[in-house]
């Protein structure tokens, strides 16, 4: 119900709370219960924000003298920290629950070599808790798994790691290509991994929340998108949606439509299809 006038508008949702920015501009909008409660300006570039369920948000911008700058606000749009990078772009920032910790991923190169860098960082101090290195890869996104481990997604491996940076599990994806991956909080995260370059013959792989594989299988398919929610993944493949767990038992499956592009599993029974006309709402106990 909420209209703008974003030309590239981003979205990010946690709980009650959504922000909503302008790629390569400054603005950005609060909203909380389906209504805007703020509307600010952030340097003349946002390039990535992240809101956790409590109203604390982080933005990642440019800022003069810098090549990227976080800036992290309270629920009541107060400035409670920033922290500038000189040497690396800031790509991705995650928030944790509490407020108090924020994660960013950040890419540059060295002398022609791809580094991808995450900075774990405190609202009560200037300096990083840690930073983690990773070389010739590309970094997707970094995420909360819960309150106590966050996770690292590059094109070469997903790793988690203690949320206050002293054990780091990573999984590689040896040479399969990732095509989609998806966190449930608290419980669990679900990647897919093709053995081929068009994405098909898939592995989906469910790791625990500690970074730790609990199971995989094979399909020949190939996934466009993945959610997670529960001890459940819903697969969108080319005009087919499916549900599984983490060993593969298959529990539900419905055609969705060739225009099918991104999936959303709130909940085991209901799901809802992103496609190039429109959305629709997938209840499985109604088609059975």
């Amino acid at each position: 119900s909420e209209k703008h006038s974003y030309t590239n508008p981003m979205l990010t949702v946690s709980g009650k709370y959504a922000v909503i920015f302008s790629e390569g501009s400054g603005n950005y909008r609060i909203i909380y219960d389906k209504h805007k409660i703020h509307e600010g300006v952030q340097g003349t570039s946002i390039t990535a924000c992240d809101i956790n369920s409590n109203g604390t948000y982080g933005i990642l911008s440019d800022k003069t003298g810098y090549l990227s700058c976080l800036t992290v606000y309270n629920k009541n749009n107060e400035f409670i920290y920033s922290y500038s990078f000189s040497d690396y772009y800031a790509v991705c920032v995650a928030v944790n629950r509490e407020g108090n910790n924020i994660v960013v991923g950040t890419i540059n190169s060295d002398n022609g070599r791809l580094i991808s860098k995450v900075y774990l960082l405190d609202v009560t101090s200037k300096q990083p808790i840690k930073t983690f290195t990773y070389e010739d890869q590309l970094i997707y996104g970094v995420k909360f798994v819960s309150d106590t481990h966050f996770a690292v997604i590059t094109d070469f491996l997903t790793s988690v790691i203690k949320a206050d940076g002293s054990k780091e599990i990573p999984y590689t994806y040896s040479s399969n290509l990732l095509t989609a991956y998806d966190i449930c909080y608290d419980n669990s995260i679900v990647l897919s991994l093709s053995k081929s370059d068009d994405g098909r013959n898939c592995t989906v792989v469910t790791l625990t929340k500690e970074g730790n594989e609990l199971g995989s299988f094979s399909t020949d398919k190939k996934i466009l998108s993945i959610s997670a929610s529960n001890d459940r993944a819903a697969i969108l493949s080319y005009g087919e949606l499916n549900t599984y767990n983490a060993y593969g038992d298959l529990f539900d499956s419905c055609s969705v439509g060739t225009d099918s592009k991104a999936v959303l599993l709130p909940q085991n029974k209901t799901a809802y299809i992103l496609g190039v006309t429109g959305i629709q709402k997938i209840d499985f106990k109604a088609k059975k």
